[in-house]
């Protein structure tokens, strides 16, 4: 599992409070709401890959499935090996 930490200063976290309840709980949930928006667009597109493929047979049963699906596809690349790839690095 992924252990992620972000520093903000006192200041910073005062700023972020003035509107928020928690510093801490809002980063929390903007992560996770970033995680679900990336998974729901990942299954919505894999999955219509999928089935405009004719030579898939079967399409994974669950949203996890379809995300490692798409993951471990040889053709598959991440956010930063496309944008190096389009830019030439």
């Amino acid at each position: 599992m992924l252990i992620v930490t972000i520093e903000i200063s006192e200041l910073e976290k005062k700023i972020l409070e003035h509107d928020v309840v928690s510093a801490q709980e809002w980063i929390n949930d903007a992560i996770i709401g970033k995680i679900n928006n990336c998974r729901k667009r990942i299954v919505r597109s894999h999955t219509q890959t999928l089935l405009d493929d004719p030579a898939v047979e079967t399409i994974p049963a669950t949203i996890d499935e379809i995300c490692e699906n798409l993951f471990n596809s040889p053709e598959y690349k991440n956010r930063a090996q496309r944008e190096a790839e389009s830019s030439g690095s």
